[in-house]
């Protein structure tokens, strides 16, 4: 009986150290995970601002495009109404 009581007072005077070291090691992981998580969201949001970048060129050369060609169309539309009005 002496024996499992001396047994139970080494781990009683010893748990406590175990469990800091759990526990730091615990925490240094979940600081390792916390920061590659960080490092993925920056990376992620370097890449959107890119693909938006380069989504906002491609939507303001339509535009663009767009624009020219309601401009020729406008002006073939006209030349059309003038060849009517005068030869008609």
């Amino acid at each position: 009986m002496e024996q499992l009581q001396c047994i139970f007072d080494m781990i009683l005077k010893y748990l406590p150290i175990a469990v800091l070291i759990g526990g730091v090691y615990k925490f240094y992981k979940q600081h390792e995970f916390n920061k590659d998580i960080q490092m993925g969201k920056l990376q992620a949001d370097k890449e959107l601002q890119e693909h938006s970048r380069v989504i906002n060129g491609i939507l303001e050369q339509q535009k663009f495009d767009h624009q020219r060609l309601l401009a020729e169309f406008s002006l073939y539309a006209a030349k059309v109404q003038f060849t009517r009005d005068y030869t008609g």
